[in-house]
């Protein structure tokens, strides 16, 4: 009788120590648009931030993130505080969900294509899979800053019924209208 109460001992205490920590991406040349992508998500996957990152979840993604992406995440960050000062009890926009992938839920793994540059942009392809439920494609756009790739934007495809098509610099700009 005492084996089965272990087991189920043994489950229970499996069952609440989370999921298990995601294996690191062997990721492409981090100087490289594709490297670039693939570190900044590999971050994300750990961090996984509800709705907008907090700042100090941003100041840990900073490095792969353009000047620009910053301040739209800054000016969100704001309208964010600002909505929770004037409507107590509300939810403030962009409090859920992840931003940079499609799906509200988020992916629970990705694969990084082969980036295409023109127009000073590179646009690099990122599949994402949530589990073995669905997987889609986002663009995630690159450019070059103090003479380092960073990214300025994702154009997301639309995964799912509640998760429209745009880029997520749209998504911001609103939420901080």
């Amino acid at each position: 009788m005492r084996r089965p109460a272990l087991a189920v001992l043994t489950m229970l205490l499996a069952a609440c120590s989370g999921p298990a920590v995601r294996p690191a991406t062997d990721c492409p040349d981090p100087s490289s648009a594709a490297g670039t992508v693939c570190e900044f998500y590999d971050a994300y996957l750990r961090l996984r931030p509800a709705g907008l990152p907090s700042a100090a979840q941003q100041a840990e993604l900073a490095p792969w993130l353009s000047e620009r992406l910053e301040r739209q995440l800054d000016a969100a960050r704001a309208a964010q505080t600002a909505y929770r000062d004037a409507h107590p009890g509300e939810k403030p926009p962009l409090v859920d969900g992840f931003l940079f992938a499609s799906l509200f839920e988020g992916p629970t793994d990705f694969v990084v294509g082969t980036a295409m540059a023109g127009n000073g942009l590179s646009r690099v392809p990122v599949q994402f899979s949530y589990g073995a439920e669905t997987t889609w494609q986002d663009i995630v756009l690159v450019t070059q800053e103090r003479g380092r790739h960073v990214i300025d934007d994702v154009e997301l495809a639309g995964a799912g019924p509640f998760n429209p098509a745009g880029r997520l610099s749209e998504l911001l700009r609103h939420a901080a209208d």
